[in-house]
């Protein structure tokens, strides 16, 4: 009986273009409109144009702050890969990490929606094997790997579905 295959959940360029821009434009927005509000208090005339200005405005930030983490991104924008053996992810511009099941002291999903984190967290600070290519060491916050997974597909049900599959491997550490 062959052992079953890795699940790798990618961070895609489109999708972390797309979410960028989704988070960009309404906060512009949001910002530009603030800033009418004031002017409108303070006695400024607004008109059709300004509206134009705001949309505009929104457009090219959104376009910005989307080609902008593309390119920070750079080729490899980030994967996790669940499979027997362990845990395995890279975020961008940071060295692959692997740490096995007997070596996590505990993994869960963290926040919802756009801002979901995998943290893990493993037994101790050795447990952790990094890859031998450039990148800098993936940082360890408060003795836990945070890996951002919104953006990943095929999404967060199917990261939760792999980890609960694999709770049982998972040390029991006091």
């Amino acid at each position: 009986m062959s052992r079953p295959e890795p699940v790798v959940f990618r961070l895609r360029h489109w999708r972390l273009m797309l979410g960028i821009a989704l988070i960009t434009a309404p906060v512009v927005l949001l910002i530009y409109g603030l800033a009418t509000l004031v002017a409108v208090a303070g006695g400024v005339r607004v008109d059709f144009s300004d509206l134009v200005n705001a949309v505009l405005l929104a457009l090219a930030a959104a376009i910005g702050a989307a080609i902008g983490a593309l390119i920070l991104a750079g080729r490899n924008p980030g994967w996790v890969s669940v499979s027997a053996d362990g845990l395995e992810f890279a975020a961008p511009r940071h060295r692959a990490t692997f740490v096995p099941w007997s070596a996590v002291r505990s993994v869960r999903l963290r926040r919802a929606a756009l801002f979901t984190r995998l943290v893990v967290t493993p037994t101790g600070p050795g447990a952790a094997v990094f890859a031998h290519t450039s990148g800098r060491t993936p940082p360890l916050r408060k003795g836990a790997f945070l890996i951002d997974v919104a953006l990943m597909t095929p999404g967060r049900a199917a990261l939760q579905a792999e980890l609960d599959r694999h709770r049982t491997a998972i040390a029991v550490v006091p």
